[in-house]
């Protein structure tokens, strides 16, 4: 994926390839500003890349606008409308009625937990709250492919572990393939079946990490070796560009 600019032509992705399968929670982690979200736009239709293809279902289609539900870091709440107004807002822009919309957010918002703040405003919510609000919302207007650019980023970190948790046992009980982009290494491997780890900007895949820990997985299992090898390779791998983290000497800070 290149981006041209009268000062010339950037490249900004390359060789990338990626895959989700059917009901496969998928890990993208990487440096800052190596392209991530450049690539959630191209996956959700935003944007075309300069060459290659998205397939969904195996099929090449240009008109992906609305297939994926697409979750970013800040929840983007409307404040003048209701949590049910907001999480009903995906299928309301699709065409569906508002009534039927409506009933099917509150439904939904019962199975996360927020069936009594139905009729709050945003503002009277907690952080984790919002974001399971707005998960919801992601959930409703597309339940089988979810793009999550860092959602749990803007959360203290003991409310980002309950999210955690609270996210892997929504997904377990769902049919989605979720895609997720995060910075913390932990998070990526403690949530995923696969995590790509990219170079920095032209960004490609460093290596990829076919997490093979039994679900479910709770917080402590980070205290595990086996979670420590992929956490090692992972962050070797992140620092390439600079010599590896691990087993080889460290850059000058």
């Amino acid at each position: 994926m290149n981006f041209s600019s009268p000062m010339g032509t950037a490249a900004v992705l390359q060789d990338m390839n990626i895959s989700v399968g059917h009901h496969e929670f998928v890990s993208v982690l990487g440096p800052s500003g190596c392209g991530k979200s450049t690539l959630f736009n191209i996956i959700a239709g935003l944007i075309e890349p300069s060459e290659g293809k998205v397939t969904v279902d195996g099929l090449s289609d240009s008109g992906r606008i609305g297939q994926c539900g697409y979750m970013m870091q800040r929840d983007l709440l409307m404040p003048w409308k209701t949590v049910a107004a907001n999480v009903a807002l995906g299928r309301i822009v699709k065409g569906y009625p508002r009534s039927e919309a409506l009933n099917a957010a509150r439904k939904i918002l019962d199975r996360y937990g927020l069936g009594e703040y139905a009729d709050h405003y945003p503002n009277q919510l907690s952080g984790g709250m919002r974001q399971r609000a707005a998960l919801a919302r992601t959930f409703l207007a597309a339940e089988e492919i979810l793009l999550l650019d860092e959602p749990f980023g803007a959360l203290d970190n003991l409310t980002r572990l309950r999210m955690q948790s609270w996210l892997l046992d929504v997904w377990q009980d769902s049919e989605a393939s979720i895609l997720f982009i995060t910075h913390d290494v932990d998070e990526a491997i403690r949530l995923s079946d696969r995590v790509y780890v990219l170079t920095e900007r032209p960004a490609t895949v460093a290596v990829t990490l076919e997490v093979g820990m039994e679900r479910p997985r709770p917080y402590e299992i980070v205290l595990t070796p086996e979670f420590a090898s992929y956490k090692t390779e992972a962050l070797n791998h992140l620092h390439t560009g600079a010599g590896a983290l691990f087993g080889s000497e460290q850059p000058d800070s």
